[in-house]
């Protein structure tokens, strides 16, 4: 396999995840990439794992602990 090829869905691939996982709606994804249907758009939803699992985790939970601290 030639490894200098590139590949252009890897780039839509990527642009898809990265712009999920900081919380873009679903719904706008899915007219950004032309997507018939929403289950077309999911398969970019996978988990996380790892450092970047655990950084998302810290990150919610400190917003969560922020917001409720200010109501009080």
């Amino acid at each position: 396999m030639d490894r200098t090829k590139v590949k252009l869905n890897k780039f839509r691939d990527t642009f898809a995840t990265w712009h999920l996982r900081k919380g873009v709606d679903i719904r706008t994804v899915q007219a950004w990439l032309g997507h018939a249907s929403i289950e077309m758009t999911q398969k970019y939803l996978a988990p996380q794992e790892g450092a970047a699992a655990q950084n998302q985790m810290n990150t919610t939970f400190s917003q969560m602990i922020t917001n409720v601290a200010a109501e009080v």
